[in-house]
């Protein structure tokens, strides 16, 4: 549908944005923000303020796709080894979170990356904007993780609120 030109940037990004089918809801106000920069040059970022559910969730539901699964691979001394050098660079102590699948952070080392983005008893719920993946060891899901990116966007659960941390090893 058209969106009036007299509208505010805000309104008219929000109005584009809202109808991209399966776009999840919490990726709303960064769609927002971006499109305001380009059409409109403006600099200005939507409050994302309460309560985000784990589960994805679309204004205006996109067509499912099927997602194909490998086989996990077997998961070798080595890979093990590497997850645990991976986690000691982030100064993390992390587990499994009973009662979900998230990973709760154990420890925060003072001198790692994660001090004073993470604390104890945080849960990891989303790694680089997926849903953990409970049948995966905790440490070898970050770990994968930085493979694929030099940093990880980490969605947390702190309580009853969501907040967003950027880790980046600190390297030797």
């Amino acid at each position: 549908s058209a969106v009036a030109p007299n509208n505010s940037p805000f309104a008219r990004a929000f109005a584009e944005a809202v109808q991209v089918k399966g776009l999840d809801v919490t990726k709303l106000p960064t769609r927002v923000a971006n499109l305001m920069a380009t059409k409109d040059q403006v600099n200005q970022k939507p409050d994302q303020i309460g309560v985000w559910s784990d589960e994805d969730f679309m204004l205006v539901p996109g067509e499912r796709q099927q997602l194909a699964v490998a086989a996990a691979p077997a998961v070798t001394r080595q890979a093990v080894a590497v997850a645990a050098q991976t986690i000691e660079k982030l100064g993390l102590k992390v587990a499994r979170d009973p009662g979900s699948d998230g990973i709760r952070v154990v420890s925060v080392a003072q001198d790692g990356p994660g001090f004073s983005k993470l604390f104890n008893n945080d849960v990891i719920v989303r790694i680089n904007g997926e849903l953990v993946d409970g049948s995966v060891d905790p440490a070898t899901a970050i770990a994968q993780a930085l493979e694929e990116q030099s940093v990880i966007r980490l969605g947390l659960r702190r309580g009853q609120i969501l907040v967003n941390a950027v880790l980046r090893p600190i390297e030797p």
